[in-house]
């Protein structure tokens, strides 16, 4: 029986995660699935061709949000159901496109929340999930952070060549807020990731859209 292999490896990494950040927990090592090596191709943001494409890609990401709003299970202009929720450590959410389930996706949301250590620097907490990927992977991964500020920083990766995994990309977005640490992420079964859907799942996940489904 195949074991929800990507779930348990980001689980792992969260959790491994969450006890660094917040030093509650042991620091226990976890032999998780083999997953991905390192891919060569550099997953850079391009520009679009011109200002008015940019303008326009912008302007229908901030419709496809606006709308959602009316129905919190419409986002990124899909509807989406629950598939997997865990409160033993933390927060931890899976949501999957209607239709789909957590054993067969073509889409994932995901969001956890932890305690947050006010002295843990954003560098530390992407650094720690980066090296916690990287224990798990026998892949190629490759990570690109694409914005840091001091309370939030927004970041991609790719997977590809997994023995036990499709190829697949994820966006993810972390947020410090009320003493808590937010992780968003968005995963696609994908090799590659176009620029307008970066450009809207961006601002789905660093809108407060995702974190209304944890209420």
């Amino acid at each position: 029986m195949k074991v929800k292999v990507w779930r348990v490896l980001l689980l792992t990494s969260l959790i491994l995660l969450g006890s660094a950040c917040t030093d509650n927990g042991t620091k226990e090592v976890y032999d998780a699935q083999e997953w991905a090596p390192e891919d060569n191709t550099n997953i850079a943001k391009e520009k679009s061709d011109s200002k008015e494409n940019t303008v326009q890609v912008l302007n229908v990401n901030k419709d496809q949000v606006s709308k959602s709003h009316h129905n919190p299970n419409v986002i990124g202009g899909k509807e989406w159901d629950l598939g997997f929720s865990d409160s033993s450590n933390g927060l931890f959410l899976e949501y999957v496109l209607k239709g789909e389930s957590i054993e067969d996706w073509s889409e994932l949301i995901t969001i956890q929340k932890f305690s947050s250590n006010d002295n843990v620097q954003m560098e530390d907490y992407l650094n720690q999930f980066k090296i916690s990927l990287q224990k798990s992977i026998n892949g190629k991964l490759d990570f690109q952070v694409l914005k840091k500020e001091t309370n939030d920083a927004l970041y991609e990766f790719q997977l590809v060549d997994d023995k036990n995994q499709p190829d697949q990309y994820e966006l993810g977005y972390i947020l410090k807020k009320n003493s808590n640490i937010w992780f968003f992420h968005y995963a696609n079964k994908t090799r590659k990731m176009s620029d307008n859907n970066k450009e809207k799942w961006s601002a789905v996940l660093m809108s407060n859209q995702l974190m209304k489904l944890a209420k």
